[in-house]
């Protein structure tokens, strides 16, 4: 779900930059504080509905990011690392 206000010339947004520059580490924290952050405001600042859609997308796009890793070794998630 990338707004196109987000998106960079080349078609990538904030993101798509921290998971290309940020390290394993780094990204992990930064999906995992963001997910957090719209948990816990659920309901107080946006409608339901629409924070659910963002805790989706970033899911969705934390997963997509965990799967096409391709180095080895990380056994916490079950994909290479």
């Amino acid at each position: 779900m990338k707004q196109e206000r987000y998106l960079n010339e080349d078609g990538t947004d904030w993101i798509d930059e921290c998971a290309q520059n940020l390290t394993v580490e780094e990204f992990r924290g930064a999906m995992k504080f963001t997910i957090g952050k719209y948990k816990k405001r659920l309901g107080k600042k946006d409608a339901i509905c629409l924070e659910n859609a963002k805790i989706a997308d970033y899911e969705k796009r934390w997963a997509e990011y965990e799967l096409l890793r391709k180095d080895d070794g990380d056994r916490t998630t079950g994909v290479k690392d």
